[in-house]
């Protein structure tokens, strides 16, 4: 598959079944440490050890003569078909979230830059892929499940939240939804600026009212499945994070999101009991 267009200072290189499309400043730096040639991404420097808390933990590497930490994240599908297919996508999804990402970045939408992502062939097919991508370490990032799990003073809690519901809005109004928004998704630095992450799944599409409401729902039904909700993160937190959201509509954003949420919550509870991953299934909504 040909990359449409190249995102400005980007490269792209070919080597047998695999594929590196990187940051022009960090490509060659990768090739040297045999990137291109096949080696596993514990080889492309100093291993810095594993974070995150999501399906699959991100390695923090140190690459020589790059002078940022990275991460990097072997892509996997999630759901029920993830198990079966063993980490597989396809390249169209790698070479697309590079591509938005850029585009969402111009556009003013707080995300970490995706420096690079290396596709290698499986069984010769262009749709069974494996991926590995690279992106900046934010040093003292943490998820905003983190975050909130650990608690902060009242007037730095409003603000965070505040922020991360300017971001999200600033995602829709670029006519994008994230589609697997989640507290995991949301990283806040030291600063109290909140980035959005894993735009994978994400793609350009009309943020009409309906998508709008399913994706603040599954944003809060991640805080009850991890157990956070209703008591870590409560009503008043979710009002202030639809305040910064749309200001004069907020109230209009609650209900749309709890009718949402309650279509939706009753399988998805099933379906955390059987995994095992949230054994309450009668949690109070907000």
């Amino acid at each position: 598959m040909a990359l449409r267009a190249l995102p400005d200072g980007y490269c792209d290189y070919s080597q047998g079944r695999i594929r590196l499309v990187a940051r022009a400043d960090l490509a060659e730096l990768l090739c040297a440490q045999g990137a291109l040639a096949g080696a596993p991404p514990e080889e492309w420097g100093e291993p810095l050890g594993r974070v995150g808390g999501g399906r699959v933990p991100l390695l923090a590497l140190s690459v020589p003569g790059f002078p940022e930490e990275l991460l990097v994240k072997r892509v996997r599908r999630g759901g029920w078909l993830g198990p079966l297919l063993r980490g597989a996508t396809s390249t169209n999804r790698a070479f697309a979230e590079i591509l938005l990402v850029e585009s969402l970045r111009r556009a003013g939408v707080a995300t970490p830059p995706l420096l690079a992502a290396r596709i290698t062939r499986r069984l010769g097919l262009e749709q069974w892929v494996g991926v590995e991508l690279v992106t900046p370490r934010v040093a003292g990032g943490r998820d905003l499940a983190s975050w909130l799990a650990e608690g902060a003073r009242p007037a730095e809690r409003s603000r965070v939240l505040a922020a991360a519901g300017r971001g999200v809005a600033a995602l829709h109004a670029a006519g994008v939804v994230h589609q697997d928004l989640n507290l995991r998704n949301l990283l806040v630095d030291p600063r109290g600026d909140v980035h959005l992450l894993d735009l994978g799944a994400a793609g350009a599409r009309a943020a009409s009212a309906a998508k709008r409401a399913a994706e603040l729902a599954r944003l809060y039904r991640s805080a009850l499945k991890l157990g956070l909700a209703p008591r870590r993160v409560t009503r008043s937190d979710l009002v202030r994070f639809l305040r910064a959201y749309r200001p004069v509509a907020w109230k209009e954003d609650l209900a749309r999101a709890r009718r949402s949420l309650c279509r939706t919550l009753p399988f998805h509870r099933l379906s955390w009991f059987f995994r095992g991953g949230c054994p309450m299934l009668c949690q109070r909504l907000f």
